[in-house]
C-alpha cells in the first residue's frame, strides 16, 4: 500500500487528538469520607482518598508529582496518584477541607503545566515529525518520478 499525504495528515491528526485528549484537565468529583486506611509513613497516618474525574496520563502524573514539591502549607501532605485517586497520608486531627484544597491547588498547577507543555514542547515536536514525514514522503516521489525515467 503507498502512503500518501493524505494518510500521513490523518495518523498525525490521530496523533494530536489523543495527545490533547491525554492532557486535557483533571478535576476533583469527590473524596471517600468512610474509610480512612492505616498508613506506614507515620504514628497515626491514615489515607484520605480524593477521587478525580479519569485516569490521568503518565505524563499528567509526572507533573503532579512536580507540582507537589512546591511547598503551599507547612500542613501540606504527602500526595500521590493511584488509577484515578489522589491518596494523601493525613494524621487524624487534620482539616480534611484544608487538604482538599491543597490537592485542587496542585491539580490546578499541573494542568497548567500540562497546558504549557502541550502548547511549547508536544504540539510543535509533533507538527515537526509531520512535516517531517511529509518532506520524506516528497523525497521519495520526486526519486520514483525520476527512477520512471530512466532508460536502459
Amino acid at each position: 500500500m503507498t502512503t500518501t499525504a493524505e494518510d500521513i495528515n490523518k495518523e498525525f491528526d490521530q496523533k494530536r487528538e489523543a495527545l490533547i485528549k491525554q492532557l486535557t484537565p483533571i478535576s476533583v468529583v469527590g473524596a471517600n469520607s468512610t474509610d480512612f486506611p492505616k498508613s506506614t509513613n507515620f504514628q497515626g497516618a491514615l489515607v484520605f482518598t480524593i477521587h478525580l474525574d479519569r485516569v490521568p496520563s503518565n505524563d499528567w502524573v509526572q507533573l503532579f508529582q512536580q507540582a507537589c514539591h512546591v511547598p503551599r502549607s507547612a500542613s501540606q501532605r504527602e500526595s500521590n496518584v493511584l488509577g484515578d485517586c489522589i491518596k494523601v497520608i493525613i494524621g487524624s486531627g487534620d482539616d480534611l477541607q484544608f487538604q482538599i484544597d491543597i490537592v485542587k491547588d496542585i491539580i490546578s498547577s499541573a494542568n497548567q503545566l500540562a497546558a504549557i507543555h502541550l502548547n511549547n514542547k508536544a504540539l510543535p515536536k509533533l507538527e515537526l515529525e509531520r512535516k517531517n514525514a511529509l518532506s520524506e514522503l516528497k523525497s521519495v516521489n520526486d526519486l520514483q518520478a525520476k527512477a520512471k525515467n530512466l532508460r536502459f
